[in-house]
């Protein structure tokens, strides 16, 4: 299957060298390239730096973050990076999703929770609803990780949950988008550390993560075992040419 990476152009490394940042050590160029010609995945852009961009006012700030942004992968080969704007930190306007990405992109990124879907085709200003998948709080409210706080102070998804979303695609003709972060497995650290996570048992009830960011490579695993025979797997792009449109300026 193939995957849709969004990555910030100032949390690219060229060369050998890898940005490190949040305790997140980002791909460079040429692992992107890797990716994309031997794994088939798509990147698409983030924004020039990880900053939200709803307080800036200066349309030539917004103009070069935003549209701008795409002129990078492209100059590397990522020719599909139409496809998608992430709004970096989910922070976005209507307004600047009409100004800035619909002449230059497909969909713009914004986030919804679960069993949230996308029509289509996808109705104009053109927006992509993600699910972010989250770590957090155990679901037994039997254990302590059930009731403890971590960074973000989320529950930690199930993935027949996720199941139930991914399926939807199929059943409902529409579009389901499931945002990963970082992916992590067995166990680390203790509850309340700031790396922490236990993926152990048999039981996802019983899984948490100190970090909202952080879900379980097994869980994950899980939900990819569960999406409908049938479905198309697929980037933005192609749900865009899927639906009749074409690449923007």
């Amino acid at each position: 299957m193939v995957a849709t990476i969004p990555m910030t152009v100032s949390q690219i490394g060229t060369g050998t060298r890898r940005v490190c940042s949040g305790g997140n050590l980002y791909a460079n160029w040429n692992d992107l390239a890797t990716l994309r010609d031997e794994y088939g995945w798509t990147i698409v852009p983030r924004g020039l730096t990880n900053d939200a961009l709803t307080g800036v006012t200066d349309p030539a700030v917004l103009e070069a973050n935003i549209c701008g942004a795409i002129k990078p992968f492209t100059a590397h080969g990522h020719l599909r990076a139409w496809g998608m704007f992430a709004w970096p930190q989910n922070r976005f306007t209507t307004e600047l999703q009409q100004r800035y990405v619909t002449p230059c992109y497909a969909y713009g990124r914004r986030y919804t929770g679960l069993y949230g879907t996308n029509a289509l085709p996808t109705p104009y200003p053109y927006w992509s609803r993600a699910v972010s998948v989250n770590g957090g709080k155990c679901d037994d409210p039997s254990l302590p990780c059930h009731t403890f706080t971590p960074k973000g102070n989320r529950n930690y998804m199930q993935p027949k949950d996720l199941a139930v979303t991914a399926a939807l695609a199929r059943s409902r003709g529409v579009w389901v988008l499931l945002q990963f972060y970082t992916l992590v497995s067995g166990a680390y650290g203790r509850m309340g550390d700031r790396f922490a996570w236990d993926c152990r048992s048999s039981d996802p009830a019983d899984h948490w993560s100190s970090y909202s960011e952080y879900y379980c490579w097994n869980d994950y695993q899980s939900v990819v075992r569960s999406i409908p025979l049938g479905s198309r797997v697929t980037d933005p792009a192609t749900v865009a040419q899927l639906t009749g449109r074409t690449p923007p300026r």
